[in-house]
């Protein structure tokens, strides 16, 4: 069998194929982007002068890292733990407030949990460092890296993997592929190989922090651990496949010539590229929208939430059963019908395998006004149903991410329907159900004309707004040959985007959303903007239901 190849560009030979202990563990990494990532020192052939822009902040261990680095520095100097942890304290400095008062609360914590462990050696443990690698071959090499290791007197090895959030008690292949790498440093044989999940979220003085994944294992089983699990999926990658376009993307030095993307140039209606390579969604406009600070912390740092303010109402949670009972349904290429929504008490409807009781219940008089307008039939054929969609604005220089809850072909038309539900009156026409719902209408108009529509090969493509009442429903048409409209939802576009395109600040922007805000923990603005919001307008979620 020949060897894979990337389509549409080319690299260079390498010199040194190497593998992550993260990207392993990846079950969902593209193909591609993992042959590119592997191949580490291969140039983009092909590129046509475009190449990826990285953003210096996107790590955000790194300067926690930095830190411990100097925690051990300063205690091999002879420094006392405390003296040592103020220095090290000293060394997180990240421009956003928000990224450093996490790092403050992770050092402390992990510095918490690493006293424990010295304790349980009972005597110090002397540190080797987080980015540790493990030639094999000539050209070949595994490695981790952001995971602080250590060895004991008695040549014992512990190996920390650190989460942002929570510990994870699954023994996975990162653990395992991490356990080799340490197993033999140097031409020295560990006595045993200890792997930890650790939290830096939660203080090991307040609750559990860790995980044990991996307990003094031999070198001889962690070689077997190794040969069985993590070596098969290290070839895979090495070898490569065709790209499946995913949550990666924007992190791929191969994006901007993946043939994998939609083509959307010009679709979020920049004149240049931003400061470095991105990816955006409606949501993420709708989050930067309503706070700088918040879409950085939540959607690009991925910082633990406020687990009180992320709780749901039970207008959100209906909205999302809805969206999962339709996403099923339409899976299934037929028309829905009432033999798919019996009783609340009949555990046979088409969802029951993922919805509790109390979750079909809710969902269930919005479904039902569904029938009427579920579009399915002879004439139909489904491209996707609710499933991710990519594009690349090569100009912008960045990936286009959506998620439409159904993408099909209608008698040669291509349509894209967006379903919603309310408690309130239904839209009287199409100008006001579009201005209820107007970001994500115009959102899709466009990525539907500048990019789907080309992309499936059809001149007309209509955008489908589905409003679902308890006792009611709507549906609202919105053809792309309509000039005007095409103008407005450009231009609307436009703005949303332009003000994330260029920031690289992130500030806060403090409003009555403050009271809900799953990043508060972290916000330096938290106390602001606590009373009630004011009354008199209707706001819809994430999922469309009325707030």
């Amino acid at each position: 069998m020949p060897l894979w190849r990337p389509s549409g560009f080319d690299l260079t030979p390498a010199t040194l194929l190497k593998v992550s202990a993260s990207d392993v563990d990846n079950d969902e990494i593209c193909p591609q982007h993992a042959y590119v990532k592997t191949h580490v020192d291969s140039q983009i052939i092909g590129a046509h002068g475009w190449s990826k822009t990285y953003d210096p902040e996107d790590i955000p261990l790194k300067q926690f890292l930095a830190a411990l680095d100097k925690f051990h520095a300063e205690r091999r100097s002879g420094a006392s733990f405390a003296s040592a942890q103020s220095a090290a304290a000293a060394v997180i400095q990240p421009p956003h407030p928000g990224l450093r008062a996490y790092l403050s609360r992770a050092l402390d914590n992990y510095l918490d949990f690493f006293e424990s462990r010295e304790e349980a050696h009972t005597a110090p443990l002397h540190y080797l460092g987080h980015n540790i690698t493990r030639r094999t071959t000539q050209r070949g090499a595994l490695s981790f890296w952001g995971a602080p290791t250590y060895r004991s007197g008695a040549g014992d090895i512990e190996v920390h993997r650190l989460r942002i959030k929570q510990a994870r008690p699954n023994v996975t292949r990162w653990a395992v592929l991490a356990a080799y790498v340490v197993s033999q440093l140097g031409g020295r044989p560990a006595n045993s190989v200890t792997v930890i999940d650790v939290s830096l979220h939660h203080s090991s003085l307040i609750r559990h922090n860790e995980a044990m994944l991996l307990e003094r294992v031999s070198p001889a089983e962690s070689d077997g651990l190794f040969q069985a699990t993590a070596r098969p999926r290290a070839l895979e990658l090495i070898e490569g496949g065709d790209p499946t376009p995913g949550r990666d993307c924007a992190s791929c030095k191969a994006v901007g010539v993946c043939d994998g993307l939609i083509p959307m140039d010009g679709v979020l209606g920049q004149v240049e590229k931003g400061p470095y390579t991105r990816s955006v969604s409606a949501t993420d406009l709708r989050t930067y929208e309503r706070c700088p600070a918040r879409w950085y912390m939540q959607q690009k740092l991925h910082l633990p939430a406020d687990e009180e303010a992320e709780s749901h109402g039970t207008d959100a949670d209906r909205g999302r059963a809805v969206h999962l009972w339709l996403k099923i349904a339409h899976s299934r290429g037929i028309r829905c019908d009432e033999a798919d929504l019996p009783d609340v008490r009949d555990p046979h409807h088409v969802a029951a395998s993922e919805l509790d009781e109390d979750s079909y219940g809710a969902a269930l008089p919005f479904l039902r006004q569904h029938l009427e307008h579920c579009p399915l039939g002879e004439s139909v054929r489904i491209l996707s149903a609710d499933e991710r969609q990519y594009g690349w604005d090569v100009t912008a220089d960045a990936v286009v991410v959506s998620k439409p809850d159904l993408l099909y072909m209608r008698d040669g038309n291509l349509v894209v329907r967006e379903t919603k539900t309310t408690n309130l009156g239904l839209p009287g026409d199409e100008a006001s159900a579009r201005d209820s719902f107007d970001e994500i209408v115009y959102w899709l108009l466009s990525l539907v004309d500048r990019g789907w529509r080309q992309h499936y090969g059809v001149e007309s493509a209509t955008v489908e707004l589905e409003v679902l009442g308890r006792s009611g429903s709507a549906l609202y048409s919105y053809p792309t040959t309509d000039s005007t409209l095409m103008l407005i939802a450009d231009t609307r576009i436009m703005h949303r985007v332009a003000g994330w395109h260029y920031d690289t600040e992130w500030r806060t922007k403090p409003s009555e959303h403050c009271r809900t805000c799953p990043m508060a923990l972290w916000c330096p603005d938290r106390e602001r903007y606590l009373d009630a919001p004011p009354h008199g307008s209707t706001r819809f979620d994430e999922t469309g239901a009325t707030l």
